[in-house]
């Protein structure tokens, strides 16, 4: 209530030095932001709430919102050891929600999020926070007890040789520091069936469509884009100076990609013959230098849909991630969009003849 406190009590810790330095996080939430505090410091009287000394002060920005915070307390050297965490408004009744507490040695990244899970693989990102500049990542199958570690140091880490359509948890901690206390979880999708077809219709202007993977220096290109696909409806589309595009098919489960052809129609806005999109096969979808060229798909003319066709039949690698990559010459880069892309399977036939005709 206005110009009254709350307060709440923690377990006594068990530590030998100060509270000042150790670093907090949490996560909450509040009625009306601009007129509540949250005040967190130690209260070296159990008895006495007038004994309580504030070390830092979190103020929210948004109502009805759960926010991340994350501090370092400061300005207490003494050796109380009860923390406390008082709230504070300025009028009116207001409610605070506080999740995912904790009291750390050491920081840990915030904003920790996941680029969109792929069958084998996927990207963890974070932020850095104070001077943490090493971290280990944590991850199992659910149900499982056997982690496993990978050491990162930078603010993201790609997870690989992953399980398609399986559930895994994971948790953060900086280099030699304290484990975060939330797990998270992710889901790898299941492999696409073939045949694969998209006209990229159900995807909303500029997304990267499911189960695809954008490698490119722009976040831009290459995309899907409105009213250029055949009869005005969506279409992929390449464009600009920007090097590499690359956009990489979504993951099918195949012994090797030799018995797939590629179907699809390209369109040219201008300069057809000075752009294109050369089909290749990576080995590892994240690293745009394992493409391999395969074929290339021409323009003959602007302004009209054209029907191209690629097999795989002549690749002799291990590569199972078919991609698109654009091309330009000259300095006249101009916009290729591609529509209604068919993967499918081409029967490995062998003709035998023993009569000798």
């Amino acid at each position: 209530t206005g110009n009254n406190y709350d307060m709440v009590l923690l377990p006594a810790l068990a530590y030998d030095d100060s509270l000042n330095g150790k670093y907090i996080h949490l996560r909450m939430e509040v009625e009306n932001y601009s007129r509540s505090d949250l005040s967190i410091g130690v209260l070296p009287d159990t008895n006495n709430s007038d004994s309580f000394v504030s070390m830092a002060t979190i103020h929210p920005t948004a109502n009805n919102t759960i926010q991340e915070f994350f501090i370092q307390l400061s300005g207490y050297s003494g050796s109380a050891n009860r923390l406390a965490i008082k709230a504070s408004v300025t009028s009116g009744t207001r409610w605070f929600r506080i999740n995912d507490f904790s009291l750390t040695n050491t920081p840990y990244p915030t904003n920790i999020r996941l680029n969109q899970p792929e069958v084998s693989s996927t990207e963890i990102l974070w932020d850095r926070v104070f001077d943490s500049t090493h971290y280990d990542i944590w991850y199992t199958l659910i149900g499982s007890d056997e982690w496993v570690m990978v050491e990162s140091d930078s603010c993201k880490v790609m997870l690989t040789n992953l399980l398609p359509d399986t559930t895994y948890k994971y948790v953060l901690q900086s280099r030699n520091g304290d484990m975060e206390c939330v797990e998270r979880m992710f889901s790898t999708p299941k492999y696409r069936n073939l045949p694969y077809c998209d006209n990229f219709d159900s995807y909303n202007q500029y997304a990267c469509p499911d189960g695809w993977k954008r490698l490119s220096n722009s976040d831009s290109y290459p995309r899907v884009l409105n009213s250029y696909g055949i009869n005005g409806t969506k279409a992929l589309d390449f464009y600009g100076s920007t090097s590499p595009q690359i956009f990489v098919l979504p993951e099918f489960d195949v012994d090797s990609v030799q018995f797939l052809t590629l179907d699809c129609q390209i369109y040219s806005q201008g300069y057809y013959n000075y752009h294109g999109i050369i089909v290749g096969v990576m080995t590892d979808r994240n690293n745009i230098n394992t493409f391999v060229p395969i074929d290339t798909l021409l323009h003959t003319r602007d302004y009209v849909y054209e029907k191209r066709s690629v097999s795989f039949n002549q690749y002799q690698g291990n590569g199972k991630n078919i991609a698109l990559k654009y091309f330009y010459t000259n300095g006249r880069y101009y916009t290729t969009n591609i529509d209604n892309l068919v993967v499918k399977s081409c029967p490995n036939v062998i003709f035998s003849a023993n009569d000798g005709n």
